[in-house]
């Protein structure tokens, strides 16, 4: 027997365990550079590197500082050579950073906007000025690195305080093999500055920040280095947000801080394998925007900045140790012969360590396993997956996940007739009978909609499940219909009307029958139309007695009986010579016994089937003794299903 899903699916819906987690905040040595607010910060190896930026008295400075993450230590290096700046930006490539833009705004008048670059080499402690980036200074850019290439963009600049400024959208990409700068594609929008930006695997996410004061933005975009496209992702958990702090560990970015008409404390976590936003423990510290970040593979670090009372120099460490989180959508299968299946595995994050994951299978389907792949045998019906994950720090954390795969879906399309005694199947006779046919898709199994219903789309452009079809012109015409059920599978079945022309007479005023249509060789005769439907009762055939159709002969006993048979049995061929196929759509019930009986109810033949598919093909092969007409009967529990069969020999 079929399992019978019963779907409230029209909306899926994602499985996601996202947990409050045991995230953690730590107070570090201060910055040895003094309070100051608008500088920049690099990792480079295992170390990390800070400088320039401007205090509140209006200095700007250009020294540069390296931090010893192991001993909470800051050590000085060569100073930066391009002149004290602030708001400059950044990124790292290799074992070199790369430092450029920003600013030097004394005063009122004579603002300096900066488009230059410099290569820093930790291990010599020297600085070597590069291409020039893009085609103006700016400062407030966002800088970051993916895949051996730098990449900056969006930030402003103005000639001073007394004019508007300008806010930029442009994104460039620096290859340090050639010292070249490409543009790429604009950031979508209009220009932001005081925007975020963050490497995470092989994409990059930049957002956030104000395209003039009032214009507070919460997007978020993802670009993808390899297609050169942006693509826009949730908005930050956190609201509208201006100069935030932002830096990612591992396959997860980290953003707070920031202004949006008061100084913001939460902090949040972004999971682009979910898209998914999640707020983490409060930033601790004063509140600040236009703080510098840097992160190691494990910690990052907010520090400097500033707020309405004045530049800071504190610095905070933060460890995203905590409990894992867990993705892993609903799926839909088709059916498959082979009952296997491929499913989208578990995404699971550990920010602490590796974590052992295994999982249990329930429902049609019971099985189990260990990994993040749960692929493999299914059986149809709803699934049900729970996925069991130990964390590193031993936390056990479990979700469950949907895997529904379709009943077998059939689709076909029963012969129809115009003419049901002397008539073929599928076939309109000019002169004579309807002059149209009417085409019924049957579905058996698979999900339909809500009132058992399905998509239908016919090759005559036609969405309902039955059509009339009336070609006039003889010939050959096929019909087919696709049917998609509510998973979104699909099946098709075709089917071939020919339309015969029976007209005959020196005026086409009379029809052609075929008299003694159960012999080999019967009689052709032109008769008046008022004598064919008694001709055709008494077993003649419309059209010629030469005619074929799939290599069978026409014959009265076997149309005679079709009033009598069930429309959902074939028997081919028919006319058989003895041996031939029984087919029928199992209608649920195992097994079955098929008797043979003649016309005088005498067994010719009885044989038992256990094992039924939905369509059950049954080959039989007749006594040699057997002529003439025969049922067939399919007796099982629930009921008889009969057919006739013509052996001719």
């Amino acid at each position: 027997m079929k399992t019978k899903i019963h779907l409230i699916l029209l909306v899926l819906t994602v499985g996601v365990r996202s947990v409050w987690s045991q995230d953690s905040w730590t107070s570090k040595t201060a910055f040895a550079g003094g309070v100051r607010y608008g500088a920049v910060g690099i990792c480079i190896g295992d170390k990390c590197y800070a400088g320039l930026g401007n205090d509140d008295a209006g200095n700007h400075y250009n020294d540069f500082w390296e931090f010893d993450a192991i001993n909470n230590t800051w050590t000085r290096k060569a100073d930066f050579p391009g002149g004290a700046r602030t708001t400059a930006a950044g990124f790292a490539i290799g074992n070199k950073g790369y430092i450029g833009t920003g600013s030097y705004t004394p005063g009122d008048i004579n603002w300096t906007w900066y488009n230059d670059l410099w290569e820093y080499d930790p291990a010599s402690d020297t600085w070597t000025q590069k291409a020039s980036f893009g085609e103006r200074g700016r400062g407030l850019a966002v800088g970051f690195s993916i895949g051996g290439k730098g990449y900056m963009g969006t930030g402003t600049y103005r000639f001073n305080r007394f004019v508007d400024a300008v806010y930029l959208d442009d994104f460039w990409e620096y290859d340090p093999a050639t010292d070249h700068w490409t543009q790429k594609k604009s950031i979508p929008t209009e220009g932001r500055t005081g925007a975020i930006g963050m490497a995470i695997g092989d994409k990059a996410y930049v957002g956030l920040g104000f395209f003039y004061y009032d214009t507070r933005k919460d997007d978020l975009w993802e670009y993808d280095p390899t297609t050169d496209a942006w693509t826009q992702k949730a908005s930050f958990g956190g609201g509208p947000c201006v100069n935030a702090s932002a830096f990612s560990i591992n396959d997860r970015g980290y953003v707070g801080n920031g202004f949006n008409y008061g100084y913001l404390t939460e902090f949040w976590e972004y999971f682009p394998g979910a898209d998914l936003w999640t707020k983490k423990t409060d930033f601790p510290g004063v509140v600040r925007e236009s703080a510098t970040t840097f992160s190691t593979a494990t910690k990052g670090y907010i520090f400097t900045g500033g707020n309405n009372t004045g530049s800071l120099n504190d610095v905070w460490e933060y460890t995203p140790c905590g409990d894992p989180v867990l993705f892993s959508p609903q799926q839909l299968f088709c059916y498959s012969p082979t009952n296997r299946y491929g499913v989208i595995p578990l995404v699971v994050y550990d920010p602490c360590g590796t974590p052992q994951v295994s999982y249990t299978i329930s429902g049609p389907t019971t099985r189990s396993g260990t990994g993040i792949d749960a692929s493999g045998f299914f059986n149809p019906g709803i699934n049900k997956i729970t996925w069991r994950v130990i964390s590193a720090t031993g936390k056990v954390v479990t979700l469950e996940t949907t895997i529904v795969v379709q009943a077998k879906m059939t689709v076909r399309i029963p012969d129809s007739y115009a003419v049901q005694r002397g008539g073929m199947p599928n076939t309109l006779y000019v002169g004579y009978g309807p002059s149209s046919l009417t085409l019924t898709a049957k579905v058996t199994g698979g999900e339909p909609y809500a009132g058992n219903t399905f998509l239908y789309t016919w090759s005559t452009g036609e969405h309902t499940k039955s059509i009339t079809v009336n070609p006039t012109v003889a010939g050959t015409y096929s019909y087919s219909v696709v049917v998609r059920d509510m998973i979104g599978c699909e099946k098709t079945d075709s089917l071939s009307v020919r339309v015969v022309d029976v007209r005959c007479g020196s005026r086409l005023q009379k029809i052609e029958v075929c008299l003694d249509s159960h012999r080999r060789h019967g009689k052709s005769v032109c008769v008046d139309g008022h004598a064919v439907a008694s001709l055709l009762r008494h077993g003649a055939m419309l059209d010629n007695c030469s005619c074929r159709v799939d290599g069978e002969e026409h014959h009265a006993d076997a149309i005679a009986a079709r009033d009598e048979d069930e429309e959902d049995i074939y028997v081919y061929p028919n006319p058989s010579g003895g041996s031939f196929v029984l087919q029928w759509i199992n209608w649920g019930a195992t097994p079955v016994r098929i008797q043979i009986v003649d016309r005088y109810g005498n067994e010719a033949l009885s044989q038992q089937v256990n094992t039924l598919d939905d369509v059950q093909r049954v080959p039989i092969e007749m006594p040699a003794s057997a002529n003439g007409v025969y049922v067939i009967k399919i007796v099982s529990d629930t009921g008889i299903k009969t057919k006739k069969i013509i052996i001719q020999k």
